[in-house]
């Protein structure tokens, strides 16, 4: 890690408070009560922390991470602004979400993919967006507001705009990122051909092709990553069901969906060549 991280992060990681003392804090701020702006500085420095957390889920780059860690920390502070504490519930879980749609936004919005990490049912949901995008796009001439996002798929504004920026980029990247299931394993499917003005390839022709190569797997290999990915009418599943579902570890599950999307990838290439 970078020194000048690891200075900022032993700053910061004294300033934890406790939950009782979050949430009173976080109330003094709402009311405007005595000494208001020192309460809500202490409850955004209590969670500093989390954001640069965040932030290296995304990427090992210093200088992109120091980005990142400057939209979470306005997502963070946003939140505040938002939070009822009278619920109870420490503000980094109300703002979590915020924190991460705001660096997700930065990083499609400036070309940051090789940073970029995705849950599979972020980049199902995504796949969603993307195609009906492009399919309104077709029909009206025009990129589909924001609006008719949150209608069609009944998310919030934060998500609409988030999902409208991947389906508006011009990369096409399909990153499985197994690290939630506790994996550090990475694979990345990526044509960046697609940027060409001459490219005929759009994101569903390139889809469609993925299907492909994923039809001609081995019978396992296949049903697992439909399984997954929610490919092929399946439903997005994690790897601990489909490993009860095949009488297997969730480890070896995790081991079958690598090779796999390892298959996919070297296809790619084979391809592309």
């Amino acid at each position: 890690m970078n020194k000048s991280y690891e200075l900022y992060i032993s700053e910061i990681k004294n300033n934890i408070l406790s939950s009782q003392e979050e949430l009173r804090l976080a109330q003094i701020y709402k009311d405007k009560g005595p000494e208001w702006e020192d309460a809500r500085d202490a409850v955004i420095k209590s969670n500093l922390l989390y954001v640069v957390k965040v932030a290296f889920e995304y990427s090992q780059d210093p200088i992109k991470v120091g980005d990142l860690i400057s939209e979470g920390n306005l997502g963070l502070l946003d939140s505040l602004t938002r939070f009822d504490p009278s619920f109870g519930i420490k503000l980094i879980t109300f703002a979590n979400k915020e924190i991460r749609g705001r660096m997700i936004k930065f990083i499609l919005k400036n070309n940051y993919f090789s940073a970029f990490k995705l849950s599979y049912k972020t980049r199902n949901q995504a796949y969603k967006v993307k195609a009906f995008f492009e399919e309104y796009l077709s029909a009206n001439g025009r990129k589909p507001p924001v609006e008719t996002i949150k209608r069609k798929f009944q998310i919030n504004t934060s998500d609409a705009e988030m999902y409208l920026c991947m389906a508006d980029s011009k990369t096409i990247s399909i990153d499985y990122n197994l690290e939630f299931e506790g994996s550090t394993d990475r694979v990345q499917i990526e044509d960046e051909s697609i940027t060409k003005p001459d490219d005929i390839l759009n994101q569903k022709q390139v889809s469609e092709i993925i299907l492909k190569i994923v039809a001609r797997l081995p019978l396992r290999e296949r049903t697992v990553v439909n399984r997954r990915f929610g490919l092929n009418g399946e439903q997005p599943t994690d790897l601990q069901t489909i490993g009860l579902q095949f009488d297997l570890t969730k480890e070896r599950i995790r081991q079958i969906e690598v090779s796999a999307i390892k298959k996919i990838k070297s296809e790619m290439e084979r391809l592309k060549a």
